[in-house]
């Protein structure tokens, strides 16, 4: 179990106030949890299924883009058609988790798996209102990696400094990934 220092965590605090740590997660073959079927699951259970990560999503009703995900990656990625009752039912053991995504549409689902998460000493990510990790967002060329985070605070302009740094520098990039 992963201890935890006493008092607030980053997600207690107010965006303006939160001071996350950069780091790169080798997730290949580790299981990662999705709690809600929508848009930004899909979104981060794409780029983690690039990275080997292998997936399980509780969603009573998925969007159709997972649904299809599902069955092109069945190897990788499982749909629970279950809700976030199902979490305290113990049939999911949020401990066996390397990271958990709190993004369901309903808070209260959120809030369930923030809790049950916290108390096992799994790390999660929930929406709206962030919680011990943001995902920042990344450029990708083979092995080299550039991401821009502003903590969960505007990810409009993590899309905009992205952009600037590709359009200024693919080729450059590009040749230095090539030394990867």
């Amino acid at each position: 179990a992963v201890r935890r220092c006493p008092g607030r965590t980053n997600a207690d605090k107010p965006k303006s106030q939160r001071n996350f740590y950069p780091i790169n997660l080798d997730l290949n073959g580790r299981r990662v949890l999705f709690l809600g079927g929508g848009r930004d699951t899909l979104v981060e259970a794409k780029t983690l299924l690039e990275f080997g990560a292998h997936i399980d999503i509780l969603s009573q009703r998925p969007v159709r883009e997972i649904q299809d995900l599902a069955l092109t990656h069945s190897h990788r990625l499982r749909l629970i058609k279950e809700d976030a009752d199902f979490l305290e039912s113990g049939a999911i053991q949020v401990s066996d988790y390397a990271l958990v995504f709190a993004y369901s549409k309903f808070a209260a689902s959120n809030e369930t798996l923030w809790r049950v998460a916290r108390e096992s000493g799994v790390i999660c990510s929930r929406k709206p209102v962030g919680g011990d990790f943001v995902v920042p967002s990344i450029l990708r060329r083979g092995h080299l990696k550039v991401s821009v985070s502003t903590d969960g605070i505007s990810p409009a302009l993590e899309s905009v400094l992205l952009s600037k740094i590709e359009s200024e520098s693919i080729g450059e990039l590009d040749s230095y990934a090539l030394f990867l």
